[in-house]
């Protein structure tokens, strides 16, 4: 993602108008340095859990884990959602603040909600966790509803 991200702005910073002369160079520095705060977030979790000694080295976490996400939670009428499900970019930002609501609800990891490009990320760089979801919606009996068809596997 981060090569991706660079690519355009470089191609912003060299960006020329028919004129000939740059458009956006005055706007930007030749060089942009991103971020990545989920690095961070995991490192911080990795310390925190070898602190508190919960990592699990007898394989027993693997067959237990389980895999959830919050979506939108369409049985509330208030909820304003658009044709793939997810929140509208109104409603998402225009709530009023103190209104209380359950406008979320917590589903377990499928192919209804994770996507495939998400999926394959999943499998290429988290391969262990991967094997993990594929578990839990394989033998979980919390998914024994989801349809075959929509389990990660």
């Amino acid at each position: 993602m981060v090569k991706e991200i660079n690519k355009v702005l470089t191609e912003l910073y060299n960006y020329k108008g028919k004129d000939g002369k740059y458009i956006y160079r005055n706007l930007m520095i030749a060089k942009v340095n991103i971020i990545n705060p989920a690095e961070y977030v995991a490192k911080e979790l990795y310390d925190a859990l070898k602190k508190n000694n919960h990592f699990n080295n007898n394989g027993d976490m693997r067959s237990k884990s389980e895999f959830y996400i919050s979506v939108p939670n369409l049985a509330n009428s208030n909820v304003k959602a658009d044709a793939e499900g997810r929140f509208t970019y109104d409603y998402k930002y225009g709530r009023n603040a103190g209104e209380i609501q359950q406008y979320v609800k917590v589903v377990p990891f499928n192919k209804t909600n994770i996507s495939v490009e998400t999926l394959d990320r999943f499998k290429s760089a988290i391969p262990t966790t991967f094997e993990m979801i594929k578990n839990f919606n394989g033998t979980n009996k919390k998914l024994k509803e989801t349809p075959n068809n929509d389990r990660i596997n």
